[in-house]
This record gives structure tokens, C-alpha cells and sequence, in this order.
């Protein structure tokens, strides 16, 4: 992080209490940025609140108009974390209202974000708009415009329609964006939540509750997770450096099949459970792994963690944290994997 270009930015953060906004917003806070960080709801999210001297804290729905215009007034740097996710069960039941709630709140930040004149938009998008039967590993030449995975179509045709939409504003108003795919980003502060969580936060809550975590279908589904902190390093070089050639996948390179990372999440807790294998229940693709060689030939940025580390750390956090959890007899829905 250069604190040369941070000391001049007033930054924005929206979802600053989600997994990766507040990963982020907990580093600028150290980069002489003028911070500004955006939630819907602060009361509800007290462990990821960031603290830090001179931030402005700001709660709303920025699917509101006037809102998302006052969020991204007077800014230089807008990152736009915010969004709706949910895991796979909960995606497959709503495509609707995954696609537009997170197409009305992303065309309203990118829109506000244009009309105010900020530099530059950072806008995560994901592996999910690709096609589903993208040849793998996938590159960012890969089709976006076929059919996306079935279970998760909503969600994949709001982050088209925002990729598609980018360029647009690009044009009328000269704003500069960053566009990302990621795939699989998890650690500290990742989502537990029975309806919303994916492969990891499920496992780690059901393991760390003593309750044998799903194995849905018969687990050979390859996966390949990256590490919150080297996503964030991503994130910032991407920014400092004012990329601009179209979206640029990141994710992990380690692949572990999701009976395999279940298995390391259940040593890891020293439990002696047991998985308990679904094979009725939707599975996502077979295989998701991005082609990350043009983020590394631009960055020379690489992973740092290994699977199992970050297992550690992330599953360490939350039973360290559990006291900010709802009660577990007030978790209700079924869990989903990725």
C-alpha cells in the first residue's frame, strides 16, 4: 500500500461490514485516506464495525437514489462491496429477487458514482458470470453470454448486466473502473449464516456446533478458495496501479475437493464427526477454477496463505466470536455449498 496515493483519496466503502468490505476498510483505515464507510445497518453488525479517527459513517439502502448519491459525492475511489449473497439452496429458490436487488443497487451506486464525477469505480464481480460450461480453468475471454449455472442464475445475470452497463458509463461521463471476478474468497469474518453461508462458513458452523456438516452429492466437485488477505492485496494493487483492460479474474490456484476441505475443516476442529453425504441435492458445477495468469503477469501477486492455514485462522475466529452469533436455535434455512 502506497500511502503517497492513499493520503490523497477520499474513498468511499460501500458493504463496509461485509466479509471483503470490511477487510478492506480495516486496511484503508491505516492509508491516509479520507475513509468513508457505508452499511445498511451498523446495529446489527457490531464485529465487523472498523473503527479508526476522522471516518464518516454512513447507514442506508443504496438502491435509493438520493442515498447512493450521498455516498458517492465529493469522492475520489468508490468501492462497491455492497450486494445480497446467499448459498446455493437459497439462490436456486429466489432467482428473482437475487437478480434484482443486486442489479437495482449496482446500477444505482455505478450511475450516482458517474453523475458525481469519482475517478475511479472498483466493482466485484465473480466467477458466476461465466458460461456454465466454460472450459476450465476459466479465462476472461470465456463467454459471458450463454447459459450461467442454473442454481445461481439470478445472481450471474445481475453481475452481467452490470458488467455490460459499466462500459457505458465509461463512455458518457470518462470514469475510470476496476473490474474483478473473483471465485471462492473466504477467512475471519466470513459469512456463517445457515441461508446465506457457502462450503466453508456452513462446515466450520456446523463443526464447531458438534453437528456433522453436508457433504451435497458425492463431494468430487473440485473448488479452489483464496484467502481474504491476499484478495485484498489484489484489490489495492489493482487500484493503485489504475487498471483498466476489461474485468481480470482472482481467485486461489490450490484445488481440494469439497469432500476433501470438509474433511480438513473436521481435523482441524479435532471432532470426531462424521460428514453426511446428499446426493439429491444440487451440487454447483463440477469444476471451478479461474485462469488467474494475466492477474499475476500484471501484478507478480501470488497466494500467500495455504488452504489449511487460512482453515486455522478462520476457523479460530469463529469460535472466538461466536458470542456475536445468533443463538443456534434461532438459525433456521438450509445450508448451501458453492
Amino acid at each position: 500500500m502506497d500511502p503517497k496515493f492513499w493520503g490523497r483519496q477520499r474513498v468511499a466503502v460501500t458493504g463496509a461490514t461485509g466479509f471483503i468490505g470490511s477487510h478492506l476498510a480495516r486496511r484503508l483505515t491505516a492509508s491516509g485516506a479520507a475513509l468513508t464507510l457505508i452499511s445498511r445497518s451498523w446495529s446489527r453488525s457490531s464485529n465487523a464495525v472498523v473503527r479508526g479517527a476522522g471516518i464518516e459513517y454512513l447507514e442506508g439502502d443504496l438502491r435509493d437514489r438520493t442515498f447512493a448519491d450521498r455516498c458517492t459525492r465529493n469522492k475520489d475511489i468508490v468501492f462497491h462491496f455492497a450486494s445480497k449473497i446467499a448459498g446455493l439452496a437459497y439462490n436456486s429458490k429466489h432467482p428473482a429477487e437475487m437478480m434484482a436487488y443486486n442489479a437495482i443497487l449496482d446500477l444505482q451506486v455505478i450511475d450516482a458514482a458517474a453523475r458525481n464525477g469519482v475517478k475511479l469505480l472498483f466493482y466485484p464481480s465473480g466467477a458466476l458470470v461465466y458460461d456454465e460450461d466454460a472450459p476450465v480453468p476459466v479465462n476472461e475471454a470465456a463467454s459471458v453470454t450463454g447459459k450461467p449455472v442454473e442454481s445461481c442464475k439470478g445472481a450471474s445475470w445481475a453481475k452481467r448486466l452490470s458488467e455490460r452497463a459499466i462500459p457505458f458509463f465509461e463512455e458518457e461521463y470518462c470514469m475510470r473502473t476496476v473490474v474483478a471476478r473473483f471465485s471462492n474468497i473466504y477467512g475471519p469474518g466470513d459469512d456463517f449464516e445457515p441461508e446465506s453461508a457457502h462450503l466453508i462458513g456452513n462446515t466450520i458452523r456446523l463443526v464447531a456446533n458438534d453437528e456433522p456438516p453436508e457433504i451435497w452429492g458425492d463431494g468430487s466437485q473440485l473448488r479452489a478458495y483464496l484467502y481474504v488477505a491476499s484478495a485484498i492485496e489484489a484489490v489495492l494493487f489493482l487500484v493503485e496501479a489504475g487498471t483498466e483492460q476489461g474485468p481480470i479474474n482472482i481467485g486461489g490456484q490450490a484445488e481440494y475437493s469439497v469432500k476433501d476441505i470438509i474433511e480438513l475443516i473436521i481435523e482441524i476442529s479435532g471432532k470426531p464427526l462424521n460428514p453426511i453425504l446428499h446426493p439429491e441435492y444440487p451440487t454447483g458445477i463440477d469444476r471451478k477454477l479461474l485462469d488467474v495468469t494475466r492477474f499475476r503477469r500484471m501484478t507478480g501477486l501470488d497466494e500467500s496463505v495455504s488452504l489449511k492455514e487460512g482453515l486455522q485462522q478462520t476457523y479460530a475466529w469463529y469460535l472466538a466470536s461466536r458470542r456475536y452469533q445468533r443463538p443456534q436455535s434461532c438459525q433456521q434455512g438450509t445450508p448451501g455449498q458453492p
